[in-house]
């Protein structure tokens, strides 16, 4: 069997969709967008449930892969085969015209990254929400109808949320205090956190934070990424104003567009990755602890460090929260889509040679 063989015959078109690499390889666990009209399509649903992203695996094998329309022109579907730098795979087909079909396979946790798994606590899409796969809320300390704080489709794969103008903004987990165990003690579960960034360059001390507080006067620490002077500076700060990191890099622009950061924690280490690669690793007696003087768990925040009064500028897309000590992050490495094109149009009746019964 070949690759020409239909997947279902009760789809009645296909289009070939070739996934392109480019420069820098797609890893296993990635995603694509395609920009082709679905509105041209020849017949479609009007809830586009009959549009259908397929994978031919070779022999008699098919995947149906999950995918997310967010417009005609911009629907994402899952990469779950890597790609090397310079080639393309075009095993992929858009099938379409099932006028009888139900529900797509449309889980946003496994088309985006980073996705779920079994050890994520929590994980963010910023779409027009602030709930994770899960229904637990992220609460802002802003309100998201307003320019201050609100959602942007400034994101690398989807949509981010946008910190504009105040002091400090924050973003809370109500439910996740010292009480429920998440913090404050060698034992709490959290270990990783991932998130893309990317900061405007309009001026000096732009920071993405994460700052944790235990109590109004308790134990916190602060870890936080900062472009000043046209540096990258990367720092832990705990209560007692000792400086367990700081450390800078003139070489990398952290404005220069979107770019992924994890924080790891194990033992009394540290680890900051960036862009995938492991960036440095620091050591310190203490456990991060995360709520403030209302008992909610302030788990990121983007602020002005230069002076702590001026407007603060930047994005934040793809928040996820892993109970696992993780060193891993290949989708890290690439903070851009591979292309997708889209073949001529074939009919079922053609192919299978159903002479227009079927």
């Amino acid at each position: 069997m070949s690759a020409g063989t239909w997947w279902d015959a009760r789809y009645k078109y296909r289009r070939k969709l070739t996934v392109s690499a480019g420069s820098s390889a797609v890893p296993s666990t990635f995603l694509a967008k395609g920009t082709f009209n679905l509105g041209s399509l020849t017949e479609k649903l009007a809830n586009r449930n009959d549009v259908r992203i397929v994978r031919w695996n070779g022999g008699t094998s098919w995947t149906e892969k999950n995918r997310y329309i967010y417009s005609d022109t911009a629907w994402y579907f899952a990469i779950d085969n890597a790609i090397s730098s310079g080639s393309s795979d075009s095993n992929y087909y858009l099938y379409y015209g099932y006028s009888g079909a139900g529900s797509p396979p449309a889980d946003r946790t496994k088309i985006f990254v980073p996705r779920k798994d079994s050890n994520t606590l929590s994980l963010y899409y910023f779409d027009s929400t602030l709930n994770d796969y899960a229904g637990g809320q992220l609460t802002p300390d802003c309100d998201l109808s307003s320019a201050g704080c609100s959602y942007s489709s400034d994101a690398p794969f989807y949509k981010s949320i946008y910190a504009d103008g105040g002091d400090e903004h924050y973003l809370y987990r109500n439910d996740w205090s010292q009480d429920a165990g998440y913090w404050g003690s060698s034992t709490y579960p959290l270990r990783t956190i991932e998130f893309w960034g990317k900061l405007p360059q309009t001026g000096n001390g732009r920071q993405l934070m994460n700052y944790w507080r235990s109590g109004a006067s308790g134990e916190w620490n602060k870890f936080f990424v900062e472009y000043h002077d046209n540096t990258m500076q990367v720092w832990w700060i705990h209560t007692d104003n000792n400086v367990y990191n700081a450390s800078s890099d003139s070489s990398y622009i952290l404005h220069s567009g979107w770019h992924h950061y994890a924080i790891v924690w194990t033992g009394s280490q540290m680890k900051f990755y960036r862009d995938g690669s492991l960036y440095q690793t620091v050591s310190a007696s203490y456990y991060p602890k995360g709520t403030n003087s209302n008992n909610r768990a302030t788990i990121f925040a983007l602020f002005d460090g230069s002076s702590m009064t001026n407007e603060t500028q930047g994005y934040l897309y793809g928040l996820r929260f892993s109970k696992a000590v993780e060193s891993s992050f290949p989708h890290g490495a690439r903070s851009s889509l591979p292309t997708v094109s889209v073949g001529s149009e074939e009919n079922v009746f053609s192919v299978l040679g159903l002479g227009g019964v079927i």
